[in-house]
């Protein structure tokens, strides 16, 4: 076994040497890179490829390289595409669950707007009721209305009756209209309809009139909703493991999409498809991982069958979009599908919120100065679509 274990180690070390020798990697690339720690500079390098990435993960949780700990989570801090992101965290929480938790912690306050979000959100995929206190203070005590958002998503995630406590007060009391309907579907998947809606009821007595008020707006919401049959309860089996035996699972060498329909229509998908390589690599890397299929066909609606990982787009469609949006479009139904293979929220407000959120972090990669306010007026502009808003189902 010891044999075994040191020509294994062996391998590993070839193969970052022979990264870091330059093959892949341009001079420019190198160079940018030279100034930071050596093992997070290896591992910079090897992120610009996600496939020799996800292998070089693998290797550090199967040698339980704790040293590379701090290089792992910097880098993940900095990926914008979420799979990848979370897969280093995945590699960080099989080495030392208990640092990465706090780690998280620390940033998803103190670190800059962007870092606290990927934080928070991988709170709550780490699971860990520890986090409940600390998820807590920032959707009661903070005033930042998508990092609330985020903290109610990892409670639920997490559950338990700490988590319920923290999305039913939220529901009553919380300022901001977007974080209490959050809230509002948190408890549903926690306790069901029928006792959320109970709750709703009893806030309808209370003493005090703003949970009154509240209570009253989160049910005529309900009863005005366009989806006339009761919501059934969503059963969330994601999670770093689930997030792990999705990419792993698709861990080769991935080719695009295969593109059939109108010529001049898949020709300019192709040309999508190159510019979101060039641009945001990690998020061509999702997009190969996740659609299997691109149609260009008249009478098709725009979408992805998450199911068969089909994306289908008209022709007239594809030629009034630019280039950029409609690689934008791809990277937004690519992960329609990476959050139902892993066993997330995947459709109607939630799920769209989340595809809004990872286009936008792919426009990110290619217009370098966009930050965290640009997200928040990006997003917000997009909720505020009728279809986003009135539909009840969460």
């Amino acid at each position: 076994m010891n044999l075994f274990m040191r020509n294994k180690r062996c391998l590993l070390g070839w193969f970052t040497a022979f990264i870091l020798s330059g093959w892949i990697v341009p001079e420019s690339q190198a160079q940018s890179n030279r100034g930071a720690d050596p093992l997070e500079r290896e591992l910079k390098i090897l992120s610009q490829d996600p496939f020799s990435y996800v292998q070089t993960l693998e290797e550090l949780v199967w040698f339980q390289e704790v040293s590379a700990l701090e290089s792992i989570y910097a880098i993940s801090m900095g990926e914008r595409a979420s799979h990848l992101r979370n897969l280093g965290f995945w590699a960080a929480s099989k080495m030392d669950a208990r640092w990465l938790r706090l780690r998280l912690e620390k940033s998803a306050i103190h670190d800059d707007g962007i870092r606290r979000l990927f934080a928070i959100e991988a709170l709550g995929l780490l699971g860990k009721s520890a986090s409940i206190p600390a998820l807590a203070k920032i959707v009661l005590q903070g005033q930042d209305e998508f990092e609330a958002v985020e903290a109610i998503s990892a409670l639920v995630k997490i559950g338990g009756k700490g988590a319920l406590a923290v999305a039913e007060t939220s529901m009553f009391v919380h300022t901001n209209e977007h974080v209490r309907l959050h809230s509002f579907w948190g408890v549903i998947e926690l306790v069901g309809h029928p006792r959320a809606i109970g709750m709703l009821r009893r806030g309808l007595t209370d003493d005090r009139e703003l949970i009154r008020q509240n209570a009253s707006e989160l049910l005529e919401v309900r009863s005005g909703n366009t989806v006339n049959e009761v919501p059934r309860r969503f059963r969330y089996r994601g999670g770093f493991d689930s997030i792990h035996r999705y990419i792993w699972k698709n861990s080769r060498k991935l080719d695009s999409p295969t593109i059939s329909g109108f010529t001049s229509g898949c020709d300019r998908i192709r040309t999508a498809l190159d510019r979101l390589s060039k641009t945001a690599p990690s998020h061509y890397h999702l997009v190969c991982l996740s659609l299997d299929k691109i149609e260009v066909r008249e009478g098709l609606t725009t979408g992805v069958d998450v199911r068969s990982r089909t994306f289908s787009i008209r022709l007239g469609t594809v030629n009034t979009w630019t280039v950029d949006y409609l690689a934008e479009v791809l990277v937004h139904d690519a992960f329609h599908v990476y959050l139902y293979e892993t066993g997330e929220k995947h459709d109607y407000h939630r799920g769209e919120e989340k595809c809004f959120q990872e286009a936008f972090w792919s426009r990110s990669q290619r217009l370098k100065h966009l930050g965290r306010a640009d997200f928040d007026r990006e997003i917000r502009r997009l909720l505020k679509n009728s279809h986003w808003t009135e539909k009840y189902d969460y």
